[in-house]
């Protein structure tokens, strides 16, 4: 499908430390499970709770950044395009100057 989707479970105590500072490829979408968490975008912060989303471009700085009530759980699911698939692709596909499908819909 040419996407890349890496899910996490998260998992913050009363001993976890905050991080606010992660910066990487994609889009992200966090859903909250338990506990009540800050959870930091750029400029902005996001109170969060069991039930709520948050879907954002994960190059900006995000975190969390405030661990309100714990345990706090959440689903991080990280979504990327495949740069090697569509690399992989793009090479055995010339551009000509004018796109054309064949009847089976491939691009020549």
């Amino acid at each position: 499908s040419g996407v890349m989707v890496e899910p996490y479970l998260i998992e913050l105590n009363s001993e976890s430390d905050t991080f606010k500072t992660f910066q990487h490829e994609g889009i992200e979408m966090i859903y909250m499970l338990d506990g009540e968490v800050g959870y930091r975008h750029g400029n902005e912060t996001y109170h969060l709770t069991p039930g709520d989303t948050l879907f954002f471009d994960a190059d900006a700085p995000h975190g969390p950044d405030q661990l309100i009530r714990f345990p706090i759980r959440y689903l991080s699911i990280i979504s990327y395009p495949d740069l090697a698939r569509y690399r992989g692709w793009w090479a055995g596909h010339r551009h000509t100057g004018s796109d054309t499908r064949s009847s089976s819909g491939d691009w020549r």
